[in-house]
């Protein structure tokens, strides 16, 4: 069950991927006609995650990291500490792992928690 706050970060990774290029858009649209929009989500937020956030081949987005670390997979991709951690900050945080620019999203939620 994908909730509010994660669909309506889904449909604003989706608009961001269509409007980076027109391979981007037409990439996107592809996945969401073929596969839908959960899928067109996964994909836009793998590929905005991964350029925002500079990772490395090696590196899993919060997008499709896991919730929590298994102890048995602890060198797995989407396993690493600093990978479940950061998925882990922003589910504490109320942000949706599927926000373009996770580290943007979380700094917003500490200035307005800040203002008041």
């Amino acid at each position: 069950m994908v909730s509010r706050t994660d669909r309506r970060a889904m449909k604003r990774v989706i608009a961001q991927m269509r409007g980076e290029s027109p391979a981007s858009r037409e990439h996107v649209d592809r996945v969401l006609r073929e596969e839908g929009f959960e899928s067109a989500a996964q994909t836009a937020a793998y590929h905005c995650q991964r350029r925002v956030l500079t990772l490395r081949p090696w590196q899993c987005p919060p997008c499709w990291a896991n919730d929590e670390i298994d102890p048995t997979q602890h060198d797995r991709f989407g396993n690493k500490a600093d990978e479940v951690g950061l998925r882990q900050r922003l589910q504490r945080a109320g942000v949706s792992a599927f926000e373009p620019d996770p580290m943007r999203a979380l700094a917003d939620v500490e200035a307005r928690s800040t203002q008041i």
